[in-house]
C-alpha cells in the first residue's frame, strides 16, 4: 500500500483523477467489489494469484489516498498530537499472525486484531515513544 501511494505522489496527474471520484462512490465499489469476491480472499498484492483479490485492493488504495489528500489534518484532530503509527507499524503483524495461528479469522479475528493494535499502540506511545521523544534534545516538532 505504501509503494502505491508513493508512486501516486509521484504522478500529480494521478491524484487528480482520483480526487476527482466521490469518496461515496469509492466506498459503494469497494463493499460491492470485496463481496462479489470474497472467495478470493482479502489479498493485500497484485500479484495475481488464487489468494489475490486486486480490485478491491485498487479500490482500497485509491480510497486511502482519496482520504489522505481531502482531510490531510483528520489524524491530528483524531489522535490530538498523539501519533499511535509506529506501534500500529510494530505489533499488527504479530498480533494478526498469532490469531491466524490460533484459528482465528474472518470479522471475529479481525475485530480482536484491530482491538489489541491499538491498545498496545496507545501503550507504547504514552509510556514508551514519547517518553523517550521528550528527551530529545533537538525536537522538529513539540511532543
Amino acid at each position: 500500500m505504501f509503494m502505491s501511494g508513493a508512486m501516486a505522489y509521484k504522478y500529480p496527474k494521478i491524484i487528480e483523477k482520483i480526487m476527482k471520484i466521490p469518496l461515496s462512490l469509492l466506498f459503494l465499489v469497494y463493499l460491492i467489489s470485496y463481496y462479489i469476491l470474497k472467495d478470493y480472499a482479502w489479498g493485500n498484492t497484485f500479484v495475481p494469484d488464487p489468494e489475490a483479490n486486486v480490485l478491491s485492493y485498487t479500490i482500497l488504495i485509491t480510497m486511502v489516498v482519496k482520504i489522505a489528500f481531502t482531510m490531510p489534518t483528520l489524524s491530528e484532530k483524531l489522535l490530538i498530537r498523539n501519533d499511535f503509527s509506529y506501534g500500529i507499524y510494530i505489533f499488527h503483524m504479530p498480533i494478526v499472525n498469532y490469531l491466524l495461528f490460533e484459528g482465528y479469522g474472518g470479522t471475529v479475528g479481525f475485530l480482536i486484531a484491530l482491538l489489541t493494535t491499538a491498545i498496545l499502540s496507545a501503550i507504547s506511545w504514552f509510556f514508551v515513544e514519547r517518553p523517550c521523544l521528550r528527551r530529545k534534545k533537538n525536537q522538529l516538532r513539540k511532543i
